[in-house]
């Protein structure tokens, strides 16, 4: 479920200080601005090594990291992703954990193929 990069970024960096994040993101984004971003916001799409280093510090795709950041700038709506758009019809009655749990499902198996290769 796609939601404002600032709510990503505060739940999944967990206990990490935002110095641990950074290190954990490669260095990119720094440490001032991870912590920036969520107290003051974003007004743009960061860089593209940032959305990287954002993907692997919070072991999300980068997908997920464009997602977040167009929700907080008002190009997407919260609660949808394009993995949820893409769900096979009826999907729209399953929860929010439900649907989550079957993007989860999705993304193992791609993950699964992607290093078999």
């Amino acid at each position: 479920m796609a939601k404002p990069i600032e709510q990503l970024i505060t739940e999944l960096r967990g206990r990490r200080t935002y110095k641990e994040l950074s290190d954990d993101c490669d260095g990119i984004p720094s440490t001032g601005r991870l912590s920036a971003m969520v107290k003051e916001g974003i007004e743009s799409y960061p860089a593209v090594n940032s959305i990287k280093g954002l993907a692997k510090g919070l072991s999300v795709t980068e997908q997920d990291i464009v997602d977040a950041c167009s929700v907080s700038l008002g190009f997407l709506q919260e609660g949808i992703t394009r993995q949820a758009i893409a769900l096979p019809n009826g999907a729209e009655k399953l929860t929010d954990n439900q649907k989550s749990l079957v993007v989860s499902i999705v993304r193992e198996f791609i993950n699964a193929n992607r290093l078999a290769t």
